[in-house]
This record gives structure tokens, C-alpha cells and sequence, in this order.
């Protein structure tokens, strides 16, 4: 099980049937702190979108990016632990 996943309410890798979508839903904060400890842990920059990547039955790899960058989820953070 990856980090995520402990934050997922559905369990993971979950097979969708063609053309079946799937929404998962997360604690903001958890998975605030999970982005943190990336940052702390890795050279990554705040300045950067976070990206998904999604694999589908052909293995065929999809990524997409969040809407903001890690310093603008920071800043909507409680903790705010990031180093902007």
C-alpha cells in the first residue's frame, strides 16, 4: 500500500469496467501533511504542480496536474509547515 492509499476511502488498484469512472475523496489536511513530508523528504520545488499519474488496462499512462502548486495548498494548509 503507497501513502495515499491509507488516505483513500476506496482500496487500491481498483478495476473499472469501460467507461466507469471513479471519484476518490481524502482528508485536505492528510494529505496536506503527505505533501509536506514530500517536500522535506525530497528536492522538490513549491512552485511545482503536483502530478497524478493513472494507468489504464493497456498500461497505457495518463497524467494530469493539480489546479494549484504545492506553495498555494500550503498557504490553504492549517499546519502551513511548508517553507515558502
Amino acid at each position: 500500500m503507497t501513502e495515499i492509499q491509507g488516505l483513500l476511502s476506496q482500496k487500491l488498484p481498483y478495476k473499472l469496467k469501460i467507461e466507469e469512472k471513479l471519484d476518490l475523496y481524502y482528508e485536505k489536511e492528510a494529505y496536506l501533511r503527505l505533501v509536506t513530508d514530500w517536500v522535506d523528504k525530497n528536492n522538490i520545488k513549491l512552485d511545482k504542480k503536483i502530478k497524478f499519474q493513472i494507468l489504464d488496462s493497456t498500461n497505457k499512462s495518463y497524467i494530469i496536474k493539480s489546479d494549484k502548486t504545492i506553495s498555494e495548498y500550503a498557504n490553504e494548509s492549517k499546519e502551513r509547515r511548508l517553507k515558502i
